[in-house]
Protein backbone atom coordinates (compact mmCIF):
# COMPACT_ATOMS: atom_id res chain seq x y z
CA UNK A 1 0.00 0.00 0.00
CA UNK A 2 1.40 3.38 -1.04
CA UNK A 3 -0.48 5.28 1.68
CA UNK A 4 -0.96 4.30 5.30
CA UNK A 5 -4.37 3.09 6.46
CA UNK A 6 -5.21 6.33 8.31
CA UNK A 7 -4.55 8.43 5.20
CA UNK A 8 -6.67 6.16 3.00
CA UNK A 9 -9.48 6.20 5.56
CA UNK A 10 -9.32 10.02 5.73
CA UNK A 11 -9.56 10.31 1.94
CA UNK A 12 -12.50 7.91 1.73
CA UNK A 13 -14.28 9.69 4.58
CA UNK A 14 -14.09 12.95 2.60
CA UNK A 15 -15.25 11.25 -0.60
CA UNK A 16 -18.16 9.60 1.21
CA UNK A 17 -19.36 13.09 2.14
CA UNK A 18 -19.78 14.05 -1.53
CA UNK A 19 -23.38 14.73 -2.54
CA UNK A 20 -24.83 11.75 -4.45
CA UNK A 21 -21.65 9.66 -3.95
CA UNK A 22 -23.44 6.66 -2.44
CA UNK A 23 -25.83 6.60 -5.40
CA UNK A 24 -22.98 5.99 -7.85
CA UNK A 25 -20.15 4.59 -5.71
CA UNK A 26 -20.39 1.04 -7.07
CA UNK A 27 -19.78 2.39 -10.59
CA UNK A 28 -16.94 4.70 -9.53
CA UNK A 29 -13.32 4.64 -8.39
CA UNK A 30 -11.10 6.71 -6.10
CA UNK A 31 -7.63 6.88 -7.62
CA UNK A 32 -4.25 8.06 -6.37
CA UNK A 33 -2.33 9.91 -9.12
CA UNK A 34 0.74 12.13 -9.43
CA UNK A 35 4.19 11.73 -7.98
CA UNK A 36 3.45 9.23 -5.18
CA UNK A 37 2.28 6.23 -7.27
CA UNK A 38 4.91 7.13 -9.90
CA UNK A 39 7.67 6.86 -7.28
CA UNK A 40 8.72 10.49 -7.76
CA UNK A 41 7.53 12.06 -4.52
CA UNK A 42 9.64 14.08 -2.10
CA UNK A 43 9.09 16.07 1.09
CA UNK A 44 7.24 18.79 -0.86
CA UNK A 45 4.82 16.43 -2.62
CA UNK A 46 1.13 16.57 -1.84
CA UNK A 47 -1.45 13.83 -2.32
CA UNK A 48 -3.31 13.92 -5.66
CA UNK A 49 -6.59 12.03 -5.86
CA UNK A 50 -9.20 11.67 -8.58
CA UNK A 51 -12.78 10.54 -8.05
CA UNK A 52 -13.82 8.91 -11.32
CA UNK A 53 -17.58 8.64 -11.78
CA UNK A 54 -19.81 7.71 -14.74
CA UNK A 55 -20.90 10.61 -16.95
CA UNK A 56 -24.50 10.76 -15.60
CA UNK A 57 -23.12 11.15 -12.09
CA UNK A 58 -20.58 13.74 -13.24
CA UNK A 59 -23.35 15.94 -14.61
CA UNK A 60 -25.72 15.31 -11.69
CA UNK A 61 -23.16 16.01 -8.95
CA UNK A 62 -22.10 19.44 -10.23
CA UNK A 63 -24.71 21.72 -8.67
CA UNK A 64 -25.05 19.82 -5.36
CA UNK A 65 -21.27 19.91 -5.00
CA UNK A 66 -21.09 23.67 -5.50
CA UNK A 67 -24.00 24.08 -3.09
CA UNK A 68 -21.94 22.23 -0.47
CA UNK A 69 -19.07 24.62 -1.21
CA UNK A 70 -21.38 27.63 -0.80
CA UNK A 71 -22.60 26.27 2.54
CA UNK A 72 -19.04 25.83 3.78
CA UNK A 73 -19.27 22.03 4.01
CA UNK A 74 -16.42 21.60 1.52
CA UNK A 75 -13.25 23.66 1.22
CA UNK A 76 -11.88 24.18 -2.29
CA UNK A 77 -8.69 25.61 -3.79
CA UNK A 78 -10.28 27.22 -6.84
CA UNK A 79 -13.56 28.93 -5.81
CA UNK A 80 -13.63 30.92 -9.07
CA UNK A 81 -13.86 27.69 -11.10
CA UNK A 82 -17.64 27.99 -11.03
CA UNK A 83 -17.40 31.08 -13.24
CA UNK A 84 -16.03 28.80 -15.97
CA UNK A 85 -18.44 25.93 -15.21
CA UNK A 86 -15.59 23.78 -13.91
CA UNK A 87 -15.51 21.32 -11.07
CA UNK A 88 -13.74 22.49 -7.91
CA UNK A 89 -10.46 21.15 -6.60
CA UNK A 90 -11.45 19.94 -3.16
CA UNK A 91 -9.00 20.27 -0.28
CA UNK A 92 -7.88 17.38 1.91
CA UNK A 93 -6.32 19.63 4.58
CA UNK A 94 -5.69 16.91 7.15
CA UNK A 95 -3.31 15.09 4.82
CA UNK A 96 -1.99 17.94 2.63
CA UNK A 97 -3.78 16.83 -0.48
CA UNK A 98 -6.70 17.45 -2.81
CA UNK A 99 -9.11 15.63 -5.07
CA UNK A 100 -11.34 16.36 -8.01
CA UNK A 101 -14.42 14.66 -9.39
CA UNK A 102 -13.90 13.61 -13.01
CA UNK A 103 -15.88 11.81 -15.67
CA UNK A 104 -14.62 8.28 -16.31
CA UNK A 105 -15.81 8.47 -19.92
CA UNK A 106 -13.92 11.71 -20.52
CA UNK A 107 -10.76 10.20 -19.03
CA UNK A 108 -11.08 7.18 -21.31
CA UNK A 109 -11.61 9.43 -24.33
CA UNK A 110 -8.41 11.35 -23.56
CA UNK A 111 -6.52 8.06 -23.25
CA UNK A 112 -7.90 6.78 -26.56
CA UNK A 113 -7.01 10.09 -28.22
CA UNK A 114 -3.38 9.26 -27.33
CA UNK A 115 -2.91 12.19 -24.96
CA UNK A 116 0.57 11.22 -23.76
CA UNK A 117 0.49 12.96 -20.36
CA UNK A 118 -2.98 11.64 -19.52
CA UNK A 119 -1.83 8.15 -20.49
CA UNK A 120 1.21 8.58 -18.20
CA UNK A 121 -0.98 9.73 -15.30
CA UNK A 122 -3.29 6.72 -15.47
CA UNK A 123 -0.58 4.21 -16.27
CA UNK A 124 1.11 5.24 -12.99
CA UNK A 125 -2.06 5.50 -10.88
CA UNK A 126 -3.24 3.27 -8.04
CA UNK A 127 -6.80 2.59 -6.89
CA UNK A 128 -7.76 3.54 -3.34
CA UNK A 129 -11.31 2.30 -3.85
CA UNK A 130 -13.12 0.55 -6.68
CA UNK A 131 -15.68 -2.22 -7.00
CA UNK A 132 -16.33 -2.22 -10.73
CA UNK A 133 -12.84 -2.60 -12.22
CA UNK A 134 -13.00 0.89 -13.72
CA UNK A 135 -9.50 1.94 -12.68
CA UNK A 136 -7.89 -1.34 -13.72
CA UNK A 137 -9.40 -0.96 -17.20
CA UNK A 138 -8.20 2.64 -17.61
CA UNK A 139 -4.72 1.83 -16.35
CA UNK A 140 -4.38 -1.16 -18.64
CA UNK A 141 -5.58 0.92 -21.59
CA UNK A 142 -3.09 3.71 -20.81
CA UNK A 143 0.04 1.60 -20.36
CA UNK A 144 0.67 0.60 -23.97
CA UNK A 145 0.19 2.24 -27.35
CA UNK A 146 -1.66 0.50 -30.17
CA UNK A 147 0.61 -0.88 -32.90
CA UNK A 148 2.37 1.85 -34.86
CA UNK A 149 1.20 4.80 -32.72
CA UNK A 150 4.38 5.26 -30.68
CA UNK A 151 6.55 5.13 -33.81
CA UNK A 152 4.46 7.88 -35.44
CA UNK A 153 4.80 10.02 -32.31
CA UNK A 154 8.60 9.63 -32.14
CA UNK A 155 9.35 11.58 -35.32
CA UNK A 156 7.89 14.96 -34.24
CA UNK A 157 9.65 14.75 -30.86
CA UNK A 158 13.04 14.05 -32.43
CA UNK A 159 12.49 16.82 -34.98
CA UNK A 160 11.61 19.31 -32.23
CA UNK A 161 14.71 18.29 -30.22
CA UNK A 162 16.91 18.98 -33.27
CA UNK A 163 15.21 22.33 -33.99
CA UNK A 164 15.84 23.62 -30.46
CA UNK A 165 19.41 22.31 -30.57
CA UNK A 166 20.21 24.08 -33.85
CA UNK A 167 18.56 27.26 -32.51
CA UNK A 168 21.30 27.44 -29.85
CA UNK A 169 23.90 28.70 -32.32
CA UNK A 170 23.13 32.44 -32.18
CA UNK A 171 22.60 32.68 -28.39
CA UNK A 172 25.88 30.78 -27.91
CA UNK A 173 27.69 33.29 -30.12
CA UNK A 174 26.22 36.15 -28.10
CA UNK A 175 26.74 34.44 -24.75
CA UNK A 176 23.03 34.83 -23.86
CA UNK A 177 22.90 32.52 -20.88
CA UNK A 178 19.11 32.59 -20.27
CA UNK A 179 18.32 31.84 -23.92
CA UNK A 180 20.89 29.04 -23.99
CA UNK A 181 19.36 27.43 -20.90
CA UNK A 182 15.82 27.73 -22.24
CA UNK A 183 16.59 26.33 -25.69
CA UNK A 184 18.80 23.59 -24.27
CA UNK A 185 16.11 22.56 -21.79
CA UNK A 186 13.49 22.40 -24.53
CA UNK A 187 15.77 20.28 -26.69
CA UNK A 188 16.46 17.83 -23.86
CA UNK A 189 12.74 17.72 -22.97
CA UNK A 190 11.75 16.61 -26.47
CA UNK A 191 14.64 14.15 -26.58
CA UNK A 192 13.46 12.53 -23.33
CA UNK A 193 9.93 12.27 -24.72
CA UNK A 194 11.43 10.60 -27.79
CA UNK A 195 13.21 8.04 -25.58
CA UNK A 196 9.98 7.31 -23.67
CA UNK A 197 8.22 6.66 -26.96
CA UNK A 198 11.10 4.41 -28.08
CA UNK A 199 10.23 2.28 -25.04
CA UNK A 200 6.55 2.35 -26.09
CA UNK A 201 5.72 4.34 -22.93
CA UNK A 202 3.79 7.61 -22.50
CA UNK A 203 5.75 10.58 -21.20
CA UNK A 204 4.94 12.72 -18.13
CA UNK A 205 4.76 16.46 -17.49
CA UNK A 206 8.08 18.24 -18.08
CA UNK A 207 8.67 18.62 -14.35
CA UNK A 208 8.99 14.82 -14.06
CA UNK A 209 10.97 14.16 -17.25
Amino acid sequence: MLLDEWTVATILECVNALPLWLKYSKQAAVVLTGSIPAGLSDDQSDIDVEVLVPEPAFAEMYEPLWKAVDEGAIKVYNPRARLFHEYPIIALPEIDGHYRVKSAEQAETRIREMDDVIRWIYSNSEAIYEECGLHDRLRSLARTYPDGVASKKRGPQLWAAKEYYYALKLPLQRNQRESILLLGTQSVSHLLKFFCLCDEKPFPYEKWL
